[in-house]
């Protein structure tokens, strides 16, 4: 292919002249098939030379004399590259992340999907060899491109690359619009707005693109924060909170009234608490969001916490469990009776592994009711009931009556007191297989907590089947990842000394595709205590945590730190990452 000494097709590429050989033969590709006259080309040509500056394709374009599509079909045809149309949601996250931030706006290119060792790229001009050449160096990907027209590309530029920028038009467009209403009322106008009508709204588009940064990010949860002259905007990416755009202060009532209107809220209501649930199609994705409104003195905060249906049922090996492990909790879930209880903080996955371990039954043979507060993921094939404290449906009145309803298995979101405790401990000697939460440290603590809260020993240990330890800990990157030497200080430090050291031990670098983090996703490490004769025999005597601990570990039991040392010998993980989880 000839590129006409790095000049680019619309006749100007790195600071050159923009008149070349592609220009003319652009020009002479256009007159050729009679899309452009011999005598609009020598006019165009001429205030080119006159110092016009402007590529040859986009003057015609601007002037009227031909369309993006026809130019981008001539570029096409000419570099012996495929057009074709395409939209910013057929875009693959993989590829997006494959590519710096700063290549695509300056080039104008936009990656489009991953295949092995190839990227797929749209580009405006395909003899832009530069633009390849970049990103081949910057990816060690083998660079395969399509030609599309200038506004597609734009779009998909900024939806996937323009990160605060991409909020500039939206927020212009409100503030102006809240301008001409003060205008109008102030001359004794009248002004009615209509906030959750139409997708073409500003206010309704700043919304989707604050979600559909989120979901480019992976990000958990989004907050938006009101301070005392911006409303601040953050994302929960693997467990962590980082900086999103800052917002002028004057957005603030129209936004927070956006968001109400969609999750059903009373938009009038600006003192108390609210919560909310919808399903929102975002970027060709269904995305479940659980909303919720908090007074402060600067205005009301909102966490929107996005939870993606898909990424919900996985098999138990997907969520770091493996060997023995993986074998006990599937016999606990097996089990036509008994409880099983998931320990460890917010945020540790509970909720994700109760849902999985639903998702090994068969939902249609089993008569499965949930007691949640809240219900995070809606799933058709299961009874699901929404606690309300303030109308008296708790978990304990909730268990009374779920009892009546002739379970199968029961999913109680959590154990928070000694009436829902006894509860679920009779319905498990009925012969109702009980899933449920409870906070505590590590999985030998479960016991003791419950007999603080007046369960007697002996129904603790004829209905436990196991309990769950749980934590979430992040992954290293493999596109920056690098080898390390143990670091034997941290591992006195969590208690791992004498431990194998073999394995790959690695640790991120840090590089575009993680944020310079380090770490890209999440897995879980866990501690499975399985009840045994011994450890009933234990609680009987009413054995504090260290005691059964003890027992758990001469039985076999992996504790949370030698688990999460398997999986940093594995490469998955670092020591670091590892005693940031064990001091929560």
């Amino acid at each position: 292919m000839q590129h006409g000494d790095n000049q680019n097709a619309y006749g100007g590429s790195n600071g050159h002249s923009p008149s070349g050989p592609v220009s003319v033969r652009l020009g002479d590709y256009l007159v050729d098939r009679r899309q452009l006259t011999r005598q609009q080309l020598d006019d165009v040509l001429a205030r080119q030379n006159a110092g016009d500056g402007a590529h040859l394709g986009q003057v015609l374009v601007n002037q009227g004399l031909l369309t993006e599509e026809t130019l981008a079909r001539a570029l096409a045809d000419m570099a012996g590259v495929a057009f074709r149309e395409f939209r910013p949601d057929e875009v693959e996250n993989a590829a997006v992340q494959a590519v710096p931030r700063d290549v695509p706006p300056r080039f104008q290119v936009m990656p489009v999907a991953v295949s092995g060792s190839s990227l797929l790229v749209a580009c405006t001009d395909p003899f832009d060899i530069l633009a390849i050449d970049e990103i081949e160096r910057r990816t060690n990907f083998q660079v395969k491109q399509f030609c599309a027209t200038e506004g597609d590309v734009r779009r998909a530029i900024d939806r996937y690359y323009g990160g605060a920028g991409v909020l500039e038009g939206p927020v212009s467009e409100t503030v102006q619009r809240q301008d001409a209403e003060r205008q109008n009322v102030a001359r004794g106008g009248i002004f009615v707005s209509d906030p959750g009508a139409s997708a073409d709204e500003p206010m309704v588009r700043l919304v989707d693109e604050i979600l559909n940064q989120g979901l480019r990010l992976r990000a958990t949860d989004v907050h938006i924060d009101p301070e005392e002259e911006i409303v601040r905007v953050r994302y929960r990416v693997d467990g962590l909170l980082q900086q999103g755009p800052l917002l002028p202060k004057q957005i603030q009532h129209s936004l927070m009234s956006r968001i109400k209107i969609i999750a059903g809220l009373d938009i009038a209501e600006q003192r108390l608490p609210q919560e909310g649930h919808l399903t929102y199609h975002v970027a060709s994705k269904e995305v479940d969001l659980r909303v919720s409104c908090f007074p402060t003195v600067f205005g009301e905060k909102v966490a929107l916490r996005l939870l993606e249906r898909q990424m919900l049922f996985r098999g138990l090996g997907e969520l770091g469990l493996e060997g023995s492990t993986l074998e006990m909790l599937e016999d606990s879930v097996k089990r036509t009776k008994g409880i099983v209880l998931l320990t460890g903080p917010t945020g540790s996955g509970k909720t994700t592994t109760l849902y999985t371990m639903l998702s090994h039954l068969d939902m249609l043979a089993n008569n499965i009711v949930t007691l949640e507060d809240p219900v995070e993921y809606r799933i058709p094939e299961i009874r699901q009931s929404q606690i309300n404290n303030r109308a008296g449906f708790t978990f304990a009145t909730g268990m009374r009556s779920v009892l009546r309803q002739d379970p199968d298995v029961i999913l109680l979101g959590e154990i928070r007191d000694p009436e829902t405790a006894g509860l679920a401990m009779r319905a498990a000697l009925t012969g109702i297989l009980v899933l449920s939460t409870l906070h505590t440290n590590e999985a030998a603590g479960t016991f003791p907590r419950l007999i603080d809260m007046g369960l007697e020993p002996y129904l603790i240990g004829s209905t436990m089947i196991s309990t769950v330890a749980e934590r979430l800990v992040r992954k290293v990157c493999k596109h920056c990842a690098e080898v390390v030497q143990p670091d034997m200080g941290m591992l006195v430090r969590l208690g791992l000394e004498g431990e194998p050291l073999d394995g790959e031990w690695l640790r991120g670098a840090g590089c575009h595709l993680c944020g310079d983090s380090g770490y890209v996703g999440r897995t879980g490490i866990f501690e499975i205590l399985m009840v045994s004769d011994a450890i009933r025999e234990t609680i009987k005597h009413q054995a504090d945590t260290r005691a059964i601990r003890e027992v758990a570990m001469r039985e076999g039991m992996r504790t949370l730190m030698q688990h999460g040392l398997e999986v940093v010998r594995r490469g998955q993980t670092t020591l670091e990452e590892l005693g940031r989880v064990g001091r929560e």
